[in-house]
């Protein structure tokens, strides 16, 4: 049989670094044919050495990439959770994993694999439990799953495509090092293209165009708007309604609910700005009211008023708890977690929940604004 090496990278959830896992794993000649059967049985030739603990990110898996659905619809290539746990060789899934339900594999009439993003969701559950019990264990459980819902050749084309998308994210964070993106450079959004640019290069290096695009076909749509909303806002020449314009040609090329999404954010962006320049020129709080209730409708736009109020005995009261949560702060008979408590109290005393979050809201725009100033600052200082 023919053998493939590989060097796969295994993180560590203690953070004490990283180690690489050497395993001689069977490759099978073709997509069709049968793989070896995985399991406590499997013959593996493994060696642990150490790596520098800065590298503790190269098999990080993202939890929001595996999918939570409780209910998902019943499939013949699918079993739950509880019963994957209960047959499983290598017994439960480490805790945070114990409830999230793994996705269906599909296959047509000959028992091929159909390609589908829910392959990549049952791909990251098994390898987020790396973090846990090592890139080894979490490969032969994912073996294991696959030979349990898969028939021939699925359960082969899918164990080959796993080697290939474990080798894709080793290889691409090893790119990744040689681009590093600071949001204060002036080259930022060349910085960032090379990037995506790097990231879609290793996808099409390890698989074939059309597992690229059932893996991350969304996603590169996204990633496309996302560095055309940059290169926009980035555009110093552009006024308020081009950058509007441009943005919604941008949005047209995202999948119908993500274009939703974006168009909603944008929409409502345009219309704060609208409010500010309102204001500026001494329009009323009825006319902006006005302006938003065509948006956000009566109840949205009153509690729009509301989070904007900063009438003078608002900020008399803000004002008032700021100067107590400073004295507080400086108590040196206090513990810190004594503070907090006292902040606590002192917040809940003074302002009803709605009241907390308006101050919480406020204090966050304040401390954005103080920061985009600064960014401004700094810039027109390096530009001297």
């Amino acid at each position: 049989m023919n053998k493939k090496h590989i060097v796969l990278p295994v993180v560590l959830l203690s953070g004490l670094g990283l180690t690489y896992l050497s395993m001689t794993t069977p490759k099978p000649a073709t997509s069709e044919s049968t793989a070896t059967a995985s399991g406590p049985d499997t013959k593996a030739i493994v060696q642990v050495e150490a790596l520098p603990a800065e590298s503790a990110h190269m098999l990080s898996i993202d939890p929001n990439s595996v999918a939570h659905t409780e209910q998902a619809a019943p499939s013949a290539n699918r079993i739950s959770t509880a019963t994957y746990q209960g047959m499983s060789a290598y017994g439960p899934l480490p805790a945070y994993l114990a409830d999230v339900e793994i996705q269906p594999i599909d296959v047509d009439a000959q028992g091929h694999l159909i390609l589908s993003a829910n392959i990549k969701s049952v791909f990251d559950h098994f390898l987020l439990a790396s973090q846990e019990e090592g890139l080894d264990i979490a490969i032969a459980r994912a073996h294991e799953y696959l030979s349990m819902v898969l028939p021939e050749p699925a359960d082969s084309q899918a164990r080959d495509l796993l080697i290939r998308y474990i080798d894709f994210r080793y290889a691409l964070d090893e790119a990744l090092k040689t681009v590093t993106i600071d949001p204060e450079a002036k080259d930022r959004v060349s910085r960032f293209e090379q990037a995506l640019t790097v990231k879609r290069a290793v996808r099409r290096e390890f698989l074939s165009a059309d597992e690229v695009s059932a893996f991350w076909g969304n996603e590169e749509a996204y990633e496309e708007y996302s560095l055309a909303r940059l290169k926009i806002y980035s555009d110093e020449s552009l006024n308020d309604e081009q950058r509007f314009q441009a943005m919604a040609q941008a949005e047209s090329h995202l999948p119908p609910s993500q274009r939703q999404t974006a168009q909603r954010a944008r929409e409502r962006a345009y219309l704060e700005r609208q409010v500010q320049r309102m204001r500026n020129q001494g329009a009323s709080e009825q006319d902006i009211h006005q302006l938003r209730v065509g948006v956000y409708g009566e109840a949205g736009a009153q509690a729009r008023a509301f989070l904007d109020d900063a009438s003078p005995e608002w900020q008399q009261r803000v004002q008032g708890f700021r100067e107590h949560v400073a004295q507080i702060a400086q108590d040196s008979s206090l513990s810190p977690d004594e503070k907090q408590i006292a902040i606590k109290q002192a917040s809940e005393a003074n302002f009803t929940e709605k009241e907390q979050v308006k101050l919480m809201l406020q204090g966050l725009k304040e401390r954005v604004q103080h920061y985009r100033q600064a960014s401004k600052e700094n810039t027109l200082a390096s530009n001297l």
